[in-house]
C-alpha cells in the first residue's frame, strides 16, 4: 500500500494568539469590551449583570420573557420593522437569558457591525412592550415551556437545581405558567428598568478596537440604578430524588466550589475535563466503555459570578440504575490515584485545543467577555502558557478537595430505578 504521510501538526507560534481584550468602565458605569482581531466578521452585544435570580418570587420568568419581548417594538419600530432589519444584516441576530445574565448579540460581515452595534442598543434601551406583542409571545413560551417538560434531560436537570439551589438561583429560567400568566406587558417595563441601567450594562465587541466600539456608540444606557452583586446560592447538599414515569434514570451530581483565582480555577477545569470531558476520561471510561452501564456520562467544571461547581451527570436505563450509581461511586472514591501524566496530559491537550478553536470563533470571545463583570479576563497566551505548567500533583490536589466539598445528587427518573440508585448514592 502507498505511504501515507501525515499532515504537520499547524505551527502553535505566538503570531497566532490573539493579544487581551481592551477593558474600561465609562465615566456612567457602562463596561466597555473589546477583543481586538482580524476577520470578515465582527460580533457585537450588549449584556446585562442580572438573570432569573434577581427575579422576585411574583416576577419569576420575566427575565426570559424581557428578552423575548425586546424583539417585539421599541419607540422606532414595530416587530415587523425589527425583524426585516435583523434580515438586512444577514449573519445572526439573537439573546439569551441565564441565571446571572441577559444577552443580546449579532455576528455579522465586517461593514456592518456598527450598524448591528445600533441595532441592539436600540433594542437593549428603548423596547415599547406593546400588549398585544405580549399576549402573543407569552403562548410562545408556554409551548416552550411544554417542550423542555417532555425532554427527560431538561427536566432532569431543571429538577436538580430547584433541589440542589433552593433559591431564585435555581428556579427554572423560563418561570412558571401561573406566574407568566399574571405578569403583564407594565410590569415588563417596570422589570426592564429595574435591570437594564448603565451599572449593569456591558457592551462588547469581538473584532474592532475598543476606541472604535467606543466611537460607535449611539446610545445611552438608563443612568440610574447601583451595580449589581450576586453572591454564593444557597445550596442544599445530600441526595434529592425526583421519580417520574419513564424508562430512564439521570444521576446528577454538583460538587459546590468556591471561586478562585483564575490560574487555580485553571486546575479545576482540567480535573474536570480529566473526570469526563472526553472519550478517554475516567467516568466515561469505567461507567460506559468497560461496563457497559450507561450511555451519557459528562462531567465539568462550571463558573458562576461567585461560586463555582463540578457537575457530573449520568444518564442510563431503569435496571441498570443500581450497578450505574455503584460503579459511579467507586470511580469517584478512585478518582485522585486515577489521574496519572498521561489523564492529565489528555485532558489539558483538550482544554488547549478548545481554547485555539474558540479563538476562531467570535461568539465565543464575545460571550467570554460578558465575565468582565465579576472577573479577570487574561490573554489567551497567559492561559496557554499556565495551562502547560499544571503539573499531575497540583491536579491531584485538587481531587482531594473535591471530594471533601459538598455535594447535592439527585436521582431523576424511573421510580425503582430512583429509589435502588438513590440508596447506593447516600453512601457515596
Amino acid at each position: 500500500s502507498p505511504t501515507r504521510t501525515l499532515p504537520k501538526t499547524p505551527d502553535r507560534s505566538d503570531a497566532f494568539v490573539l493579544p487581551p481584550p481592551q477593558i474600561k468602565r465609562r465615566q456612567d458605569g457602562v463596561f466597555l469590551a473589546a477583543w481586538p482581531r482580524r476577520g470578515a466578521t465582527a460580533a457585537v452585544g450588549v449584556f446585562v449583570m442580572g438573570g432569573s435570580r434577581d427575579e422576585s418570587p411574583e416576577q419569576a420568568g420575566a427575565a426570559h420573557a424581557l428578552e423575548h419581548m425586546l424583539f417585539k417594538g421599541t419607540a422606532r419600530r414595530d416587530a415587523r420593522a425589527i425583524a426585516e432589519a435583523i434580515d438586512q444584516l444577514g449573519g445572526g441576530v439573537d439573546a439569551w437569558t441565564s441565571r446571572e445574565r441577559i444577552a443580546l448579540h449579532a455576528h455579522v460581515p465586517w461593514p456592518d457591525w456598527q450598524a448591528a452595534l445600533a441595532l441592539l442598543e436600540e433594542l437593549a434601551y428603548a423596547p415599547s412592550f406593546p400588549a398585544q406583542e405580549w399576549a402573543r409571545e407569552r403562548e410562545v413560551i408556554f409551548a416552550e415551556m411544554a417542550m423542555v417538560a417532555d425532554d427527560f434531560s431538561e427536566w432532569a436537570h431543571d429538577a436538580h437545581m430547584q433541589m440542589s439551589f433552593p433559591d431564585a438561583f435555581g428556579a427554572p429560567i423560563l418561570g412558571r405558567e401561573a406566574t407568566l400568566a399574571r405578569l403583564s406587558s407594565e410590569d415588563l417595563a417596570a422589570f426592564h428598568a429595574q435591570m437594564f441601567t448603565a451599572p449593569n450594562v456591558l457592551i462588547a465587541a469581538v473584532g474592532p478596537e475598543l476606541a472604535a466600539l467606543e466611537a460607535a456608540l449611539s446610545a445611552d444606557a438608563p443612568s440610574s440604578g447601583s451595580p449589581r452583586a450576586h453572591e454564593a446560592p444557597a445550596f442544599a447538599p445530600g441526595v434529592h430524588t425526583a421519580p417520574r414515569r419513564v424508562q430512564q434514570v439521570a444521576i446528577l451530581l454538583t460538587i459546590l466550589l468556591p471561586v478562585r483565582p483564575w490560574r487555580e480555577e485553571l486546575v479545576d477545569a482540567v480535573l474536570g475535563a480529566a473526570l469526563g470531558g472526553g472519550a478517554s476520561a475516567w467516568l466515561f471510561r469505567r461507567i460506559r466503555e468497560e461496563r457497559g452501564l450507561a450511555y451519557s456520562v459528562h462531567a465539568q467544571w462550571t463558573r458562576w459570578d461567585a461560586a463555582a461547581a463540578a457537575e457530573i451527570e449520568v444518564f442510563t436505563e431503569a435496571e441498570k440504575a443500581k450497578p450505574c450509581a455503584e460503579a459511579l461511586r467507586e470511580a469517584l472514591a478512585t478518582l485522585p490515584e486515577a489521574l496519572d501524566e498521561a489523564t492529565v496530559r489528555l485532558a489539558k491537550r483538550q482544554i488547549e485545543v478548545g481554547i485555539w478553536m474558540a479563538m476562531e470563533r467570535p461568539m465565543r470571545l464575545l460571550d467570554r467577555l460578558a465575565d468582565a463583570f465579576v472577573a479577570e479576563i487574561p490573554a489567551p497566551g497567559a492561559v496557554l502558557g499556565a495551562l502547560r505548567a499544571i503539573e499531575p500533583q497540583a491536579v491531584r490536589a485538587r481531587a482531594e478537595a473535591w471530594l471533601e466539598a459538598p455535594r447535592a445528587i439527585t436521582v431523576a427518573g424511573h421510580p425503582r430505578g430512583v429509589r435502588e440508585a438513590a440508596r447506593v448514592l447516600a453512601r457515596l
